[in-house]
C-alpha cells in the first residue's frame, strides 16, 4: 500500500474501545455508519458523511457490565445491536437491543443467547438470516454459532466445535454462503484458566 492506506480513518470519541462498525440503509445515497464501542457501558456514535463527522447517539443502556457490541440492519430495516454482558456473578450472555427508527431510540429484548463470551459480530445474509458465531462459556468455551430467521427476534444455536476457541467472525461470499472463521486450539499448561 506504500505510504498511502486504501481507506479513510477516522476517530469517533476519545476513550472508547471500538468493537463494531456498520452501514446501514437510511435512504440516502450514501447511508449512515455506525460506530459501536464501549467503557463503562455501550456508546454508540453516527456517521452521514462517511466518517468526516460523528454524532454521538443515546446509549441503549447505562450497564457499565455491557461491553463489546455490534450493529446489523435486519431484512425489514430494524436495527439490531447485540451487546456482551458478562457480570461477576451470572453467565456470561448476549443482550439486544432493537431499534426500528435508526438508532434514534433502543428497545430491550432481553438475553438472546446464553454463553456469549466474545465480542459479537454478527453478519446480515441477502435472505434476511442473521448470523453470530461466538465463544460458548456454557459449552466449556467451545465455538458455538447462532442464528436467527426472524429478524432477531428469536435465535437457535449450534455447537461447531468442542476444543477451546476464542473469537469468531462471519462472512458472505458473493455467491451469498457464509464462511465462518474461528480460533481454535488445545488447551496446554501455558494457556489462561
Amino acid at each position: 500500500w506504500g505510504p498511502k492506506l486504501p481507506v479513510g480513518f477516522s476517530v469517533t470519541s476519545g476513550g472508547v474501545f471500538p468493537s463494531g462498525l456498520a452501514w446501514v440503509d437510511d435512504g440516502t445515497p450514501d447511508g449512515k455508519m455506525f460506530a459501536v464501542g464501549y467503557w463503562g457501558g455501550v456508546h454508540i456514535s453516527t456517521s452521514a458523511d462517511a466518517g468526516v463527522t460523528w454524532t454521538v447517539q443515546p446509549k441503549p443502556t447505562h450497564d457499565s457490565k455491557c461491553t463489546e457490541a455490534c450493529i446489523v440492519q435486519a431484512a425489514d430495516g430494524r436495527l439490531v445491536l447485540m451487546v456482551r454482558r458478562q457480570p461477576v456473578s451470572e453467565a456470561a450472555r448476549f443482550e439486544q437491543w432493537h431499534s426500528t427508527d435508526l438508532g434514534g431510540t433502543w428497545t430491550a429484548k432481553g438475553v438472546a443467547v446464553l454463553g456469549g463470551k466474545s465480542t459479537p459480530l454478527m453478519t446480515a445474509t441477502p435472505d434476511g438470516a442473521i448470523l453470530l458465531p461466538y465463544r460458548d462459556s456454557l459449552r466449556n468455551d467451545s465455538h458455538s454459532f447462532a442464528v436467527s430467521y426472524n429478524h432477531g427476534d428469536t435465535w437457535s444455536t449450534t455447537l461447531l466445535n468442542t476444543g477451546w476457541s476464542m473469537y469468531g467472525q462471519s462472512a458472505l461470499r458473493p455467491s451469498g454462503r457464509a464462511v465462518l472463521v474461528a480460533s481454535s486450539q488445545t488447551r496446554g499448561a501455558s494457556d489462561d484458566a
